[in-house]
């Protein structure tokens, strides 16, 4: 990854496709992180899932748990990124929690709580998404912070009684590239959605701002080649 008109490679790290446009394989670094988060927790059939934090790993990580056999899938996120929600129900989330109105904790899951978690969202977060989970349940993450905001702290005898997991997933995306593009390819993740914008390289600075200040409009931008 470099931002530059081109880079030279070592062909051993190229990976070639088609039937996908450049815009949509762009995706699939992301989509990497996505389906090793999935990995690692694991939903299986008629799992009830939770997935906090709606950017395009979030997103992404919706329709891969449904089709590992998700019962119900809900989301979690601030109510301000409207087109982050619109999307995510455009892509078949069952319920999404609007966590500044109503708090994780507080939500009635169906089943009284989840059986898998997986949490895009900064660590801080996982205690509480931990007081949802069902019996048996698992957790997985993939965020860090720093300074204070890198340590948690929950209540280890609920943790244990209620045989609680906690998987930290460190991906390393381009392993399954080939396995992404071809996810995209059979239409089994839709990505097209999750790109917004599109720019040049002259233009990054300008998009770059416009990404952190319009978080309610910007999902994914993508840096294309001039005509």
């Amino acid at each position: 990854m470099g931002f530059a008109e081109k880079i030279i490679v070592d062909s051993q790290n190229a990976v070639p496709f088609e039937g996908v446009s450049f815009l949509e394989a762009s995706l699939v670094e992301p989509m990497g992180v996505a389906l090793d988060l999935s990995y690692t927790v694991k939903p299986e059939l008629n799992d009830d899932v939770l997935v906090v934090g709606l950017g395009p790993i979030g997103l992404m990580a919706i329709q891969i748990a449904k089709v590992m056999g998700a019962r119900r899938v809900f989301a979690a996120n601030h109510s301000r990124s409207k087109i982050r929600i619109d999307v995510a129900k455009q892509l078949g989330v069952d319920e999404v929690i609007e966590v500044d109105k109503t708090p994780i904790s507080s939500y009635r899951f169906p089943r009284g709580g989840v059986d898998k978690a997986l949490v895009t969202a900064p660590p801080y977060v996982i205690p509480e998404v931990l007081r949802v989970m069902n019996y048996g349940g698992v957790v997985g993450f993939i965020d860090i912070d720093y300074g204070e905001g890198r340590f948690i702290t929950f209540d280890a005898n609920t943790f244990h009684f209620n045989k609680l997991q906690l998987r930290a997933s460190h991906a390393v995306p381009a392993l399954y590239f080939p396995i992404c593009i071809d996810m995209i390819k059979s239409g089994t993740v839709n990505v097209k959605p999750l790109i917004t914008d599109t720019f040049t390289l002259e233009d990054i600075e300008i998009m770059m701002k416009r990404a952190e200040k319009e978080k309610d409009r910007v999902i994914k931008a993508v840096m294309i080649g001039r005509n």
